[in-house]
């Protein structure tokens, strides 16, 4: 029996596609092989949202060329479509198949083999007006299904190249949409993720012209699956009738994701986005505040030409201001044949990481702190049918999109009742993937099954247990640098509060057990492989300006900005009285570990290994005027903080103004719980109440600190 095997890059559209292929191919009587095992024809289904995708497209097509020289490689999808030239001249290709004839290539897989086609088979997508609807009612390794419904874009923006990828919108008849939910609810899928290129437009082409809420309003009232779930919709289709619709659902889960791109009105015209940011916010706010426990995410493209800093600032502050959830951050890439590759003023790259790194860190901590919501309630998690490969927890995923690990195990036999099912599950704790969470009291027994917890690990105790290294591995990824020692990167992780925890009655051994001494070590070598790394980069600059550059690089904010974007805060290890307190969270603490690594690789592999370990985490920051912009957003690390431990919100109040108008300085209190806890000083008001955060978060921080001292009222 002839074997295949098939490579998916991209959005959930290409997902289906290529599990619709799976299906037909398994019908001519080929037999599926898992990708880059030994194979007769190996099909790649590309993506071009970006140069990343071509250039992982390319990179998958070699890949699969050195795996398999025998192999027949079929290159099919997007970038297929765009540039079947370049993926055809590539060593290896043997055909190149455009994404019209996409849906055909099972039925000319023998005349493939028998090299009896042109090698280039891509013809125009844009007279391609009817949808192409191909059932499929089972899915390789999922537990949700996905069910395409629309294809192609009518918009123009400026940047994008999907339109000339997927053609004119075209969309799958009512009748049959409902036909094919009704069969996923037959074959036992509970969860549906309806999908396409522009769902929201979904039905306009159609004779009579329908809509994706009419659509929505009969499967609610059908025997379909009880979790539809909604891919990606734009601003302007969302309307209050639909928003009224999903908020008395009882199937449509309560989970949005919705393009905005940009927080500018400049840049959003540019991009030729037919909304400007004042209607996201509104927009935002009001599904909100109708839909409840929604989840919120949005896509957002930085550095777009154009995109000064202050445009960026006023996306960053609006992002920082609205309700959501989570981002999906893309970086400006130049799609030939867009308006906007030929743009003026186009951003340097350098910049545009930096641009990026801020927001996926605003995202990150936005995520963690919509995940603290949950803490302590139930949510309805659906079982996924095979575990974590990491944590070998069971997994699910909630109506809301948060991904939950369980506590609970199964005996063998109960699986099958187990997996696949809907389960009441109370969050306990917040980690940086998902929530951990149990299944609800007085359900243990349901149907039969008997939960058990999962063993207390070695993680709770100083001793490294499998847990513990796996995790730290998956840090030693993000680090980019592999320990000989890892209990040298254990102990860097081990904060003093908890090896005193650990050892309550013997201080001497509990401070050999923290990171205190790493973190001396560290700070000595990590100012000197900056001193280096300045000197090489500066030759000829003044020694003031060189101390002023390493005080930058090297102060607290600045460390911790470097150790969140190594996530460093998930192999931390506090003591009780910390995690109370967010010491995940605190910049000291942060700051402190990352010197403790630089600290443990000195030690592990000596100085020039953990300068080259520098060079690479400071990277584009040698090179600023000044240390890394907004490293750390005190307000909302502070806002996560208290919504955890107290379910409330900080109020921040501006108590003092002194001196003259062009040199006004503002004095700022933060209030928790009608408490004062933080006061601030800044040149503005904004900034006054990130430094009150800050010192709330940070009560280590001396009076002295802010000019003039603290009275009881905080500011004199």
């Amino acid at each position: 029996m002839k074997t295949v095997t098939i490579a998916t890059l991209g959005c959930k559209v290409n997902q289906f596609e290529s599990e619709s292929l799976m299906a037909s191919i398994e019908e001519k009587g080929y037999r599926l092989v898992p990708f880059g095992a030994k194979a007769d024809i190996t099909i790649i289904n590309t993506c071009t949202v970006t140069h990343r995708a071509d250039f992982q497209s390319r990179q998958l097509i070699r890949k699969a060329q050195r795996a398999n020289p025998e192999s027949l490689i079929v290159v099919t999808g997007c970038y297929a479509q765009v540039d079947p030239e370049r993926l055809g001249g590539i060593e290896g290709v043997s055909y190149v198949i455009g994404n019209v004839e996409k849906d055909g290539i099972s039925e000319i897989l023998d005349r493939l083999e028998a090299n009896a086609l042109p090698k280039l088979q891509v013809s125009d997508i844009q007279r391609k007006t009817v949808f192409s609807d191909r059932p499929l009612s089972s899915f390789h390794s999922h537990t949700r299904a996905f069910l395409k419904i629309q294809d192609g874009c009518d918009a123009a923006c400026s940047y994008c190249i999907v339109p000339r990828a997927r053609g004119p919108s075209r969309s799958m008849d009512p009748a049959k949409v409902l036909h094919q939910l009704q069969v996923l609810k037959m074959k036992g899928y509970r969860e549906v993720v309806l999908t396409g290129i522009h769902i929201g437009a979904y039905g306009y082409d159609l004779s009579p012209a329908t809509s994706l809420e009419k659509l929505l309003e009969q499967a609610e009232t059908l025997d379909t699956p009880e979790r539809i779930r909604l891919s990606s919709l734009e601003p302007l289709e969302i309307s209050d009738s639909l928003i009224h619709l999903l908020s008395g659902s009882s199937k449509i889960c309560p989970h949005l994701h919705i393009p905005i791109q940009s927080g500018d009105d400049e840049t959003l015209r540019r991009m030729n986005r037919p909304y400007d940011s004042s209607f996201v916010a509104e927009l935002l706010t009001e599904l909100h505040r109708r839909i409840q426990d929604i989840a919120l995410g949005v896509d957002v493209i930085v550095g777009f030409p154009g995109e000064t800093e202050e445009r960026f600032e006023k996306t960053f502050r609006l992002i920082e201001s609205l309700p959501i959830s989570y981002l999906h951050v893309f970086p400006f890439s130049k799609r030939r044949g867009t308006p906007a590759a030929q743009f003026p003023d186009q951003v340097k790259e350098i910049e545009i990481k930096k641009r990026a790194l801020l927001l996926r860190d605003l995202g990150q901590r936005k995520r963690k702190a919509f995940y603290y919501r949950f803490v302590n309630r139930e949510l309805p998690v659906l079982i996924e049918d095979r575990r974590d490969e990491e944590t070998k927890r069971w997994r699910g995923l909630s109506r809301n999109y948060i991904p939950v690990f369980l506590q609970d195990d199964v005996r063998e036999e109960d699986i099958p009742r187990w997996v696949n099912q809907e389960w009441p599950v109370v969050v306990t704790e917040v980690r940086e993937s998902g929530v951990e969470g149990r299944v609800a009291e007085g359900l243990q027994e349901r149907e039969g099954i008997h939960f058990y917890r999962f063993s207390e690990t070695e993680d709770d105790a100083l001793e490294i247990g499998p847990q513990r290294v796996a995790l730290l591995k998956e840090l030693e990824d993000r680090l980019g640098y592999g320990f000989k020692d890892i209990s040298l990167f254990h102990k860097a992780m081990t904060h003093k509060s908890f090896a005193h925890q650990a050892c309550p009655q013997q201080a001497e051994l509990s401070a050999k057990r923290s990171n205190e001494v790493l973190e001396f070590l560290g700070d000595a070598v990590l100012g000197l492989a900056v001193s280096h790394l300045l000197l090489e980069r500066f030759p000829d600059a003044q020694e003031g300006i060189l101390s002023k550059k390493r005080s930058h690089l090297v102060q607290q904010s600045s460390l911790a900005l470097f150790a969140g974007q190594l996530q460093l805060e998930r192999g931390l290890l506090l003591g009780k009285g910390e995690l109370l307190t967010g010491g995940r969270q605190k910049a000291s603490i942060l700051a402190n570990a990352y010197e403790a690594v630089i600290g443990a690789i000195y030690m592990d592999s000596g100085f020039e290994k953990a300068m080259e370990v520098v060079r690479r985490h400071l990277g584009d920051y040698l090179v600023a005027e000044s240390a890394p912009p907004l490293a750390l957003d005190y307000k909302s690390l502070l806002q996560e903080f208290t919504q955890k431990t107290y379910g409330i919100s900080p109020k921040y109040h501006v108590i003092k103004e002194s001196g003259p108008d062009h040199e006004k300085l503002f004095c700022a209190s933060v209030m928790i719980g009608g408490e004062v806890r933080g006061t601030g000083w800044g040149r503005n008001k904004k900034s006054a109440e990130q430094n009150a955060a800050k010192n709330a978060l940070e009560s280590s921080q001396p009076a002295e600190a802010f000019p003039g001292g603290m009275d009881q009222e905080g500011c004199q």
